[in-house]
């Protein structure tokens, strides 16, 4: 039974992902990608031999949570019998202080400030409240913490970067 390290880098449309095996160097096993969570998530890896495999994923990965539990049935198909040793997640915008790894603890996370989202093609305030939140109706939270970047909640744009209240301080707006 080999060691494996799988190590994620989770963005706001996508989940990137490389499996690497316990032996000299830590040599790369695998590595892809599940792109377009949200609007039509695809699925790309490659193993260390160069074999490649893509698909779509439309109904299966709609949101974050449906792209790990693809990955997590993916990968025992891929590394029968493996042991994941060690699961670590790369943390993309640290900003000018965190440009190096950094243990995330609370002083860090309070430093690091309030949560946004990159608007991606396809996105609608409504599609991020429904996977920020469970729940479309949640699309008013997204709107007043960004009114002074969206003059109307009908036109967003890919590119944009609206801050997202935490769920926890999120109502249920249906009324």
């Amino acid at each position: 039974m080999a060691d494996h390290l799988l190590v994620l880098n989770a963005g706001s449309s996508s989940l990137k992902f490389r499996v690497y095996r316990r032996a000299a160097g830590w040599p790369l096993a695998a590595r892809g990608q599940i792109a377009g969570i949200g609007t039509a998530p695809r699925f790309a890896a490659t193993d260390a031999a160069g074999g490649r495999e893509e698909r779509s994923l439309d109904g299966i990965a709609d949101d974050g949570r449906g792209a790990l539990a693809f990955l997590l049935a993916w990968l025992p198909a891929q590394f029968p019998g493996a042991r994941v040793a060690g699961v670590g997640h790369r943390v993309v915008h640290g900003g000018p202080r965190y440009a190096a790894p950094t243990r995330v603890t609370p002083e860090v996370l309070a430093e690091a400030g309030p949560a946004s989202v990159v608007v991606q093609p396809g996105n609608s305030l409504w599609r991020i409240a429904r996977r920020l939140y469970g729940s479309g109706w949640q699309y008013t939270v997204i709107y007043a913490a960004n009114r002074d970047q969206i003059r109307d909640p009908d036109l967003i744009y890919p590119g944009q970067i609206f801050d997202v209240p935490e769920a926890e301080n999120v109502a249920d707006t249906r009324g």
